[in-house]
C-alpha cells in the first residue's frame, strides 16, 4: 500500500465494533448507492494527477542538453523510483547459487521452447538456522542464443505442467 492509499479506505464510525471492525469482510461495495461503493468514475481514479515534468529538475531548471539529462535529471528520477516505487536493496545481499535440476523441450502454442526447472540456494552462513531455496521454471524460445537453453543440456526428465497430475500426464 502506498501512502496516498490510506485516504481511500472507509473510516470507522461510532457504530463499528472494536478497532472499527464491522464484522465480515470489509472493503468497497458493488452497490453504487452505498456510501463505500467502488469508484468507476475515471475523473476520480487518480489521487495524484499532478505528476512532475520529467524535463524539469528538482530545483526548477529545464533540461536543455543530453548531458544535463544524463548527469542531473535522470539520476533524480532513478532515485525517486528506487525510494518510492521499487524500494532499496539491502547492503549485504546473500549470494544465490543456481542449479538446473530439469531441462525439457516443450511447445507453447506452436513455438518450440526449452523449459528449465532451477533451484536457487541462498547462502545462509549469516544465519545457519534458516535454509532458503528458490524454485523457479524458466521458459525460453528454443532458438535463444547465449546464456540460456542449449540442446546439449536437455535431459529426459520432464518439467511437470500445471494440472498434469489430474490429467495423468506426469
Amino acid at each position: 500500500m502506498y501512502a496516498g492509499h490510506f485516504h481511500l479506505r472507509p473510516r470507522p464510525s461510532e457504530h463499528d465494533g472494536p478497532a472499527g471492525h464491522q464484522g465480515g469482510a470489509t472493503g468497497y461495495s458493488g452497490n453504487e448507492s452505498d456510501p463505500n461503493h467502488a469508484n468507476y468514475d475515471p475523473a476520480k481514479a487518480n489521487p495524484f494527477p499532478d505528476l512532475p515534468d520529467p524535463l524539469t529538475t528538482k530545483d526548477g531548471k529545464k533540461v536543455t542538453t543530453p548531458e544535463m539529462w544524463w548527469k542531473q535529471r535522470r539520476p533524480e528520477i532513478v532515485e525517486d523510483y528506487e525510494r518510492e516505487v521499487y524500494g532499496r536493496l539491502p547492503k549485504n545481499i546473500p549470494k544465490v547459487t543456481w542449479t538446473v535440476t530439469i531441462t525439457d523441450q516443450e511447445r507453447v502454442g506452436f513455438m518450440p521452447v526449452v523449459a528449465k526447472r532451477v533451484i536457487g540456494h541462498v547462502d545462509n552462513s549469516g544465519c545457519p538456522q534458516i535454509n532458503v531455496d528458490i524454485s523457479m521454471t524458466v521458459v525460453l524460445p528454443a532458438q535463444a542464443k547465449g546464456r540460456g537453453a542449449g540442446a546439449d543440456d536437455v535431459r529426459p526428465e520432464r518439467v511437470p505442467c500445471p494440472g498434469a497430475a489430474e490429467s495423468g500426464r506426469v
